[in-house]
């Protein structure tokens, strides 16, 4: 349902459309997705891709480390937490491609600034950010 509301969300503001090739989830935890047994960012990807036709690459990124917890970390620590912590799937080949990345949650756009770095540094020629909600802590 939620990812039918932001379908619905992303056709009437046509303009991230326009500048999507792909769309890809914000890659979960291994542990975390373990425990809860699905993924919000990888829902809503399933949905948007279907809804509005656009190619999805659902394992374009993955961790590189499982446990680390950013929800209590102070901004400066969450910055210093992400660096590494994602990386493109070699079989894939994203050069030149125009990336919407969906993840749930934003709370210091750490997360989303690493993945665009990961993904300019693998060839993407733009990196676009989803985010379903996010924090107090967003604009603070």
């Amino acid at each position: 349902m939620l990812g039918l509301i932001v379908a619905d969300y992303v056709r009437r503001t046509a303009a991230l459309l326009e500048k999507t090739d792909v769309m890809c989830p914000g890659p979960p935890d291994a542990a975390r997705y373990a425990e809860r047994g699905f993924s919000i960012p990888l829902l809503v990807v399933e949905t948007l891709a279907k809804r509005l036709a656009v190619p999805s690459f659902e394992d374009l990124l993955r961790v590189t480390q499982t446990g680390v917890e950013l929800r209590r970390l102070a901004a400066w620590e969450r910055a210093q937490a992400v660096k590494g912590l994602y990386v493109v799937n070699d079989r894939y080949d994203i050069s030149g491609l125009r990336i919407t990345i969906v993840d749930d949650i934003v709370t210091y756009g750490d997360t989303f600034k690493e993945i665009a770095r990961v993904l300019k540094d693998a060839g993407a020629a733009s990196v676009y950010a989803l985010a379903l909600g996010h924090t107090e802590r967003s604009f603070g």
